[in-house]
């Protein structure tokens, strides 16, 4: 498994052509970190959907992905830059999607099959955060 420097992150965030969106949502917990310094480098609003279908062994505790908490975000026609860390199954971002329909959804994540991959790859990797 690769492991990404905090580095790397920095610089890979720095060189992407970002798309003009008007705020940013992170899939909590995992898509928390790269939307916060995704959203600080774009200088745009940030907020956060909470979903879960792992635990925090990556082992799949629920057929498809759960809201854990309430969606108070209401937003309509806007053009959302939706990000989670990794895009492995994409129920998660699908399911994010879903919920956010109404607004125009770009994707990101550092790997996976996404509007936007950060690192241009779709391996397993060993983020800085990870424990």
């Amino acid at each position: 498994m690769k492991e990404i420097s905090w580095q790397e992150i920095k610089e890979t965030i720095q060189k992407t052509d970002w798309p003009e969106v008007d705020l940013i949502i992170g899939i909590g917990r995992s898509g928390i970190i790269p939307a916060t310094l995704i959203a600080n480098y774009l200088k745009k609003e940030s907020h956060f959907i909470w979903l879960k279908l792992r635990d925090d062994n990556q082992k799949i505790i629920f057929p498809e992905p759960r809201l854990t908490k309430e969606l108070t975000l209401e937003i309509n026609g806007q053009k959302v830059l939706l990000i989670d860390d990794v895009k492995k199954t994409g129920q998660t971002i699908d399911k994010a999607k879903e919920l956010l329909k109404g607004n125009t959804i770009i994707t990101c994540a550092l790997t996976g099959r996404v509007d936007i991959n950060l690192l241009g790859s779709n391996e397993c990797i060993k983020l800085p955060w990870s424990f």
